[in-house]
């Protein structure tokens, strides 16, 4: 009866921890590991009892139970598997490459100065420049009576 209840605190706190992002899949593993070993001892138990004359009232949910949890072990295998091949896959280790080591001792664009300045900011070549000059917001619309514009700046007199 004692390891009953521990398994049924070990699923309480599987719950608690992924609730809270803090089952990783080892540990879930771990957890139905035991838990599964647990209910097989049972199903064992279950199967010397009947065979020395008790009663097979008990034996199918015994069965249903010990699948449920066999599934889950099943269930953990799998996630627990397919976690570690997640984290091997970001590992890559580059193969030795005899042209790379002249290729790094020349500069490259992104982490050197350049070689040449360009500016590609538009200068148009028929009319004058208006860097200074007050260019009057675009008005049209109902909102042109509404914000009346000066029709010179403040600033200038």
């Amino acid at each position: 009866m004692l390891f009953i209840v521990i398994v049924l605190l070990i699923d309480i706190l599987a719950i608690i921890m992924f609730l809270g992002d803090k089952l990783k899949p080892g540990t879930f593993l771990t957890m139905n590991c035991f838990q599964t070993g647990f209910w097989t001892g049972v199903l064992i138990m279950d199967f010397v009892a009947i065979g020395q004359g008790a009663s097979t009232v008990g034996i199918g949910f015994s069965i249903f139970v010990f699948l449920t949890f066999l599934g889950l072990l099943i269930y953990a295998i799998v996630g627990y598997r397919r976690a570690k091949k997640e984290a091997q896959r970001g590992q890559y280790a580059p193969a030795h490459n005899p042209l790379a080591a002249a290729a790094a001792a020349q500069s490259s664009p992104y982490n050197s100065v350049p070689e040449y300045q360009q500016n590609t900011a538009y200068h148009s070549q028929t009319q004058p420049d208006m860097h200074n000059q007050y260019l009057p917001p675009y008005q049209s619309g109902a909102a042109t009576d509404y914000y009346q514009q000066p029709v010179k700046p403040a600033h200038i007199v």
